[in-house]
């Protein structure tokens, strides 16, 4: 349950016995226990494991359809996608499954925050809108998530701050390695 919620069926996994289900608030069987195994409901979504076939169940415990099942969900959602990765490449998948664009390779990958996405591709950071387009190129020997709307980076220069569009908001300049004869 999160704080705040109304408690719902996606709220209340639970095992009876040797098998999973889905209560209600008042403690009722919503989803009956039939399932070998189960994951808590996420965007109204949930797996649960029906025989020795994993399958994608809604909140009325009706089978959905989901082409991308095949995709290993990597990080929790955040603003609406969540990395996902296939033999290596990596993507973002929305709350039902689908690609919110192609599969790529990076070396690196993380969620969603204040609408980017940070990546590292040849060895260097740069961040993703949630098109998939490399809103900012990847430039930085070191970069973070976005928090409060900047991301801490390293330049040629030193390091700094930057905003969404990119724009450098505050820079330290790298010490000068002052060599003793």
């Amino acid at each position: 349950w999160r704080p705040g919620a109304p408690y719902g069926v996606e709220d209340l996994l639970v095992k009876d016995g040797f098998t999973y289900g889905y209560q209600d608030a008042a403690g009722k069987w919503a989803i009956p226990p039939k399932y070998n195994d189960a994951h808590a409901f996420e965007d109204g979504f949930a797996q649960v494991l029906d025989g020795t076939k994993w399958i994608t169940i809604d909140t009325s415990g009706k089978e959905v359809d989901r082409s991308n099942i095949h995709l290993r969900r990597l990080k929790p959602y955040s603003e609406g996608l969540a990395l996902a990765t296939e033999n290596g490449v990596y993507g973002y998948i929305d709350s039902r499954g689908r690609l919110a664009f192609p599969l790529r390779k990076y070396d690196e990958a993380y969620s969603f925050s204040s609408g980017l996405a940070r990546i590292k591709v040849d060895g260097a950071y740069g961040y993703l809108d949630k098109t998939g387009k490399l809103a900012i190129p990847a430039q930085y020997s070191s970069a973070s998530d976005f928090d409060h709307g900047l991301a801490s980076v390293m330049t040629r220069d030193g390091y700094g701050y930057i905003d969404p569009q990119a724009k450098l908001v505050w820079q330290a300049p790298l010490p000068k390695n002052q060599l003793k004869p």
